[in-house]
């Protein structure tokens, strides 16, 4: 895999992380928010993960080229 295919993974993670972090206040942080918080984004990125992987498979195989 090549680090240009985690290009859209990273400009939708970083901005997502800085946005919640300011939007948050820290009076208003729990543990178990921020734990949901961080289970959904480490969902998210295992699910592109696996996306691309699944389609960089099925490139491989014969009569399944990809255009």
């Amino acid at each position: 895999m090549r680090l240009k295919y985690f290009t859209p993974l990273l400009l939708f993670i970083v901005p997502t992380m800085i946005i919640s972090a300011l939007m948050w206040p820290p009076a208003a942080m729990q543990a178990k928010l921020i734990g949901g918080f961080a289970v959904m984004i480490l969902s998210m990125a295992m699910t592109y993960f696996y996306g691309i992987r699944a389609v960089l498979n099925d490139s491989y195989r014969p009569g399944h080229e990809i255009e």
